[in-house]
């Protein structure tokens, strides 16, 4: 987590540290008995967008909508900036739908948001 994000949102801290397994939903997906109607993703992954994008090179296929979370501003150390995460899912045949404001800085600057996506039809 970056200065401006720890300046913008001081109650977002580190608490612990902790080891965790990360997988790829391309690897992790088949393993269980999920065929719903409608697939949609929604990710809040604090600055591993882009990772968890690359690992779902084939899940995103099968999907309808996808919520992500960008950033304004750099927030995360190596994180997606809005326009990056906004051409990798246009590219991937997704339209915006709808955007919901997330933190400002002090001075009102929009610094996150949580954008909807859609395929068309």
């Amino acid at each position: 987590m970056l200065e401006r994000h720890r300046g913008a949102a001081p109650q977002a801290t580190y608490i612990q540290q902790q080891t965790i397994v990360v997988a790829r939903l391309d690897d992790e997906l088949p393993l269980y008995d999920l065929s719903p109607e409608y697939p949609f993703l929604k990710m809040d992954v604090q600055g591993f967008e882009r990772e968890v994008l690359q690992g779902a090179s084939r899940t995103i296929n099968s999907l309808v909508g996808i919520q992500i979370e960008v950033s304004f501003a750099p927030l995360y150390e190596g994180g997606m900036m809005y326009d990056e995460a906004l051409i990798t899912l246009r590219d991937a045949g997704f339209i915006p739908v709808g955007i919901e404001p997330g933190f400002r800085d002090k001075d009102g600057v929009l610094l996150q948001a949580d954008v909807v996506m859609v395929r068309p039809n």
